[in-house]
């Protein structure tokens, strides 16, 4: 089985990369940075992957959209095969920019990495996971993909669940928000932006959990 070098060398040569030069180094630089170990690496999807997209909201700066991914997202990497398996027909969170061609979307991508380093597994934090970029053939715009909260925002969870939730999910809503505030605020990040919208709820095991979103900042 390889190990080390010709491990993570096998590893880098599978990332997807766009055509842009800025995104390529971008995408070169920070796969470099991850340790194989992490089942989530960043790289560039074809928006031909991407069926079923249905507008969600508007921000400031963005507009959000749901999404099917086909076969693109990779959901972990085999060392004995030296190759990605993926997830099939996954639902994901696309979020477009307004002017993604200056390339600042990028700066949201360093603060959520900066989050995850010395983490593991991704999966496990209370951030939700971004998953790759794409980009839009007809306006060139850049999105970030991020993975899908079935259950919505914490807002839209407490309102449906208000009669029914028992004080000890309460209490561990509660303590995934505090995990994940300690967890940002250990890696020097101030949110700057933290209401109910942007923490987001997700289901494991039938047990709800929530996650961080949205690291514009």
């Amino acid at each position: 089985e390889p190990t080390g070098d010709s491990c993570y060398c096998n590893f880098c040569n599978q990332i997807r990369l766009s055509g842009n030069e800025v995104i390529d180094k971008w995408l070169i630089q920070v796969n470099k940075s991850i340790n194989i170990a992490f089942l989530d690496c960043f790289e560039f999807i074809s928006y031909k992957q991407f069926s079923n997209i249905n507008f969600l909201a508007e921000g400031g700066f963005s507009k959000i959209y749901k999404a099917t991914c086909i076969d693109s997202i990779k959901k972990e990497w085999n060392s004995r095969k030296q190759n990605f398996h993926y997830d099939n027909n996954r639902d994901v969170i696309l979020k477009s920019f307004n002017n993604s061609a200056n390339f600042n979307f990028l700066n949201e991508l360093e603060n959520y990495l900066e989050c995850m380093k010395s983490h593991y597994p991704f999966s496990n934090y209370k951030v939700s996971n971004y998953l790759c970029i794409i980009q839009v053939f007809q306006t060139k715009n850049f999105m970030i993909v991020i993975e899908y909260a079935k259950n919505g925002d914490l807002h839209k969870f407490i309102s449906k669940k208000f009669y029914t939730l028992s004080w000890y999910e309460k209490l561990r809503i509660l303590q995934d928000i505090a995990y994940g505030i300690k967890r940002i605020h250990g890696k020097q990040i101030i949110h700057q932006d933290l209401y109910p919208s942007n923490i987001l709820v997700y289901n494991k095991c039938e047990r709800s959990y929530t996650k961080i979103g949205d690291f514009g900042i």
